[in-house]
């Protein structure tokens, strides 16, 4: 469709949400209206090559860190979206884990395999200020 060929952008993304969008209207239009058919089934929906890097401003990471109340806030903050470590991964931190830091590499527990994550200087001061007086097979994050 000659309509979607001026949308060019290096993803593709643009060109499939109003491909979307008018997928839905005409379909809208063939139950509500008595369209005999709907012209965009016949368009093949434009293929996205890569997904935007979303990051955050300045502005919104300082409100990020003014917004953590308590240190295991922080950590969780410093080890998600500092480190990139996804959320079950971060759950199965335990604080033996913790104690057995090795020059900044700690065990990262994943869905399938367990390996060596480097952690910042400043997360592992955090970490081990975290799990003072913690039993060794306790996880640090854990519901309160």
């Amino acid at each position: 469709m000659w309509f979607l060929e001026q949308y060019t952008g290096k993803t593709g993304r643009r060109r499939r949400n109003i491909h979307d969008a008018l997928v839905m209207l005409y379909r809208h239009a063939v139950r509500r209206f008595e369209l005999s058919k709907n012209p965009m089934e016949e368009i093949e929906r434009p293929m996205v090559t890569k997904k935007p890097i979303k990051t955050l401003t300045m502005e919104q990471v300082r409100a990020l860190f003014k917004a953590t109340g308590t240190l295991r806030e922080r950590v969780a903050i410093d080890l998600l979206l500092g480190h990139g470590w996804r959320q079950v991964e971060a759950r199965m931190v335990r604080v033996e884990d913790v104690l057995k830091i090795d020059s900044q590499m700690n065990l990262c527990h994943g869905k399938e395999r367990e390996e060596m994550a480097p952690l910042l200087r400043e997360t592992v001061r955090r970490l081990q200020e975290l799990v003072k007086g913690l039993d060794p097979e306790d996880y640090i994050f854990r519901a309160e």
